[in-house]
Parts: structure tokens; C-alpha cells; sequence
């Protein structure tokens, strides 16, 4: 199998929907993160360009909540309209496909759809 290479949201996208720049987590910008901070709650979204990874993590008063982790990503993708900003990641790893949405403005939001291909 050819490998994969994760495509993601551009920098200036993420600028422009949620007003944070992706942090590179390692040398060769292969993983990335970014952080939105909603009063009391913070997300952290990261993300693998070679692994197709991706992971949501939402803490409350810095409790962890929400830890969601994806492999086999095909698309990552960052979406706005009528006021709200959410992401999503489509992804497949073999019998099982899915998408998952992470609502991040106005408030922190998660929908997961995950059928048997």
C-alpha cells in the first residue's frame, strides 16, 4: 500500500475561522496543534501528517472530558457558516469508516459517525 500523506488545513485558514496559528510539534513539521480557549473549557486539536491522525481533547476547569483519537484520516478539513466553525475528519481503517465533527465557536460541540464498510 502507498503511503498516505495526511492534507489538512492551510495556516492562514486557521487564522482566518479561529484566529490561532498550528504550532509545529517536532522538527521536521510533521505533527501540528492548535489550542481554542471558550471561557473555562479549552481545545486541543492535533493532528499527524504521515501517522493520518488526529485528536480532539476538550478539558473543563482543566479536567480532561472529551478524548478522541483517530487514525486512517482521509480528509481533515476545517468548515465555517451561519456563525459556527467546526472541523472534520473523515476516516478508515479496514472494516470500519466514519466521521467526526468537532464544533469549536460559538461553543465546543462533537458529533461521531462510525459504520462497518
Amino acid at each position: 500500500m502507498p503511503q498516505r500523506e495526511l492534507k489538512f488545513p492551510s495556516e492562514q485558514e486557521f487564522i482566518e475561522a479561529l484566529g490561532v496559528v498550528p504550532q509545529s510539534e517536532n522538527s521536521e513539521d510533521l505533527t501540528f496543534s492548535v489550542t481554542v480557549e471558550l471561557g473555562s473549557e479549552k481545545a486541543l486539536i492535533s493532528w499527524d501528517v504521515l501517522g493520518c491522525s488526529v485528536r480532539f481533547r476538550i478539558h473543563r476547569a482543566e479536567k480532561l472530558v472529551i478524548d478522541l483519537f483517530r487514525e486512517g484520516v482521509s480528509e481533515f478539513s476545517l468548515r465555517s457558516d451561519a456563525g459556527k466553525t467546526r472541523l472534520f475528519v473523515r476516516y478508515e481503517v479496514a472494516d470500519v469508516a466514519g466521521e467526526l465533527s468537532m464544533q469549536v465557536l460559538p461553543e465546543f460541540q462533537v458529533m461521531d459517525a462510525m459504520l462497518l464498510s
